[in-house]
């Protein structure tokens, strides 16, 4: 089944997935409902079952991590937009003004 989706931490809907959301996928992977029998360990878990268990987990891990640095990307973006539009302003005061020497006696 697909991993449940909720909102990221920036409160921008950027998907986060929690541990449980993550486990309950990686539960769900490549199974029918019993498990395979022989070769499996003590516990009734095949190497396959492990083997599509833990491909799963890494892949999760890494979608997580392009997640988290596209939202990182995406605030930084904000931040020098917003220098922009500040620097913007102030020259545009500055030129209001005549000249530099307003921008120092502010």
């Amino acid at each position: 089944g697909a991993p449940v989706v909720a909102a990221g931490a920036a409160g921008r809907g950027e998907p986060n997935l929690s541990a449980a959301s993550r486990q309950s996928s990686v539960s769900s992977s490549g199974r029918t409902g019993s498990q395979k029998e022989g070769g499996g360990s003590s516990t009734g878990v095949s190497s396959e079952d492990r083997k599509l268990a833990r491909v799963e987990r890494k892949r999760c891990r890494e979608k997580q991590r392009r997640l988290d640095t596209n939202s990182q990307f995406a605030a930084l973006v904000d931040v020098v937009r917003e220098v922009e539009l500040q620097d913007l302003a102030e020259e545009a005061r500055i030129q209001r003004r005549g000249g530099l020497g307003i921008a120092f006696g502010r």
